[in-house]
């Protein structure tokens, strides 16, 4: 009865207690008690010193994407966004990279998700209503794959809670200026600026997303928000200002200008090369290895500091020839991409682990329906406060079928489906009670 009592009064703190739990049985069951992978290589060359680099030559001259405990030498890098590599060297300088300082890493992903599903709510309370808000919440603390993200080394937990950061900063901003008194410039400035940072980091942690810098001027000269031209002008500026650090880094460490990352060669490859087939190559079946003259060109690069550039110039180059020379097979290829992204992700050339687990297809087919049901509810109600989320959908649809697929790459919308499966199931257990017989009315109307 007492719990029962709980969850009636107070239904976000019960939500919130039950992700938090979920997450640590994740982290508990099957949680990561290691570095894995690229975030390996980078920590630990970060904690010896190394700098930032992630390609390493070994003292027989070969060279790898490893960590080399004694390596001939060590080339700067800027494949990946820096915020994730930087946060796991910040942790484990203190706590180190044994299963107790990843099993810290681990808790405090548990936090930042916890954080991430008040986020979601607070940000479908401004979107939407209360009801919606909490169902999203509900939705965030239950879904599997959210669940079991914070648990592993992944950039997944990260991002979501930036990205909704900056989604609430941003709304909170330009919404309210629309429906509330005028407040003072300074104030309603210093707000775009704290939205603009936010936006930075996000960048820093995915750097395709730099392209939602005209998406926001976009939305906000859509939303007639009051201010909003200088708005956007000091968010862009806070924006650019976080970024200027790790450019500086690059343009130092590289000895040439790289604002964001060096990795967008290698991406285009992975999208139309001759082994494409939707996602990254690694997941293909059968394998498929680096054509000869694609090798050859890799292992003919000059081995400077600008290494990395000069290989992903020759992925850029090869990955053109490939797109122009058969431009229906890249058609087909985004097809295919987007059906990967938005409805099921396999096939018999693709062997992903864990993409055929009902866990992960599962909740995301039961999500969809209602998802698209929500987006079509608030659009009825009032579109413009709304649109920057539909703006954010297609976004990021462009950017996965630009270039490849991955599963985890579905964190990315997940929060905002989320939120419109909220609205839905607002609408569904209005209708069930008999309180209302058409969608909440937007926020400026209620009292």
């Amino acid at each position: 009865m007492f719990l029962l009592r709980f969850i009636q009064a107070r239904p976000l703190a019960a939500i919130l207690t039950l992700a938090a739990l979920l997450r640590l049985l994740a982290v508990v069951a099957v949680g990561d008690r290691a570095l894995v992978y690229e975030f390996e290589v980078l920590t630990r060359n970060l904690l010896d010193e190394r700098g930032f680099a992630y390609l390493s030559e070994t003292q027989e001259g070969t060279l790898v994407e490893a960590y080399v405990e004694d390596p001939a030498r060590v080339f700067p890098s800027a494949y990946m966004p820096p915020a994730y590599p930087y946060f796991l060297w910040a942790v484990t300088s203190w706590v180190g990279i044994g299963t107790g300082g990843i099993l810290v890493v681990t808790m405090l992903q548990v936090v930042l998700s916890v954080v991430s599903c008040a986020l979601l709510y607070v940000l479908g309370v401004r979107l939407f209503d209360r009801r919606a808000a909490l169902w999203a919440a509900l939705g965030f603390a239950l879904f599997p794959l959210l669940i079991l993200t914070p648990s592993q080394i992944s950039a997944g937990s990260n991002f979501i809670a930036l990205l909704l950061l900056f989604l609430w900063l941003l709304t909170r901003v330009a919404v309210r200026a629309t429906e509330e008194k005028e407040e003072a410039r300074g104030r309603v400035l210093l707000q775009y600026a704290l939205a603009g940072a936010a936006l930075g980091l996000v960048v820093l942690s995915r750097s395709q997303l730099i392209a939602f810098v005209p998406v926001v001027w976009a939305w906000l000269a859509l939303l007639r928000s009051p201010r909003w031209l200088p708005g956007a002008a000091v968010l862009t500026v806070a924006c650019v200002l976080v970024l200027t650090p790790w450019t500086l880094r690059n343009a130092e460490a590289l000895g040439v200008a790289t604002p964001l990352a060096t990795s967008g060669g290698h991406n285009l490859w992975q999208a139309y090369g001759s082994q494409a087939v939707g996602t990254h190559a690694s997941y293909a079946v059968p394998p498929r290895p680096l054509p000869i003259d694609l090798d050859l060109a890799l292992a003919s690069v000059p081995r400077t500091d600008r290494l990395e550039i000069a290989r992903d110039s020759v992925y850029r180059a090869f990955a053109l020839d490939a797109l122009q020379g058969d431009p229906e097979r890249a058609a087909r290829l985004g097809v295919r991409k987007l059906w990967l992204y938005w409805v099921h992700f396999g096939g018999d050339d693709i062997n992903y682990p864990g993409a055929d687990s009902p866990l992960f297809w599962g909740p995301w087919l039961l999500l969809l329906p209602l998802a698209f049901f929500g987006i079509v509810r608030a659009a009825r109600s009032d579109w413009r406060r709304s649109s920057f989320l539909y703006l954010y959908l297609l976004g990021q649809t462009a950017i996965v079928v630009a270039f490849f697929v991955l599963p985890r790459y579905r964190l990315a919308i997940l929060p905002v489906l989320l939120l419109f499966a909220g609205v839905a199931l607002a609408y569904v257990q209005q209708r069930v009670s008999g309180r209302a017989a058409g969608p909440s009315p937007p926020i400026a109307s209620r009292p």
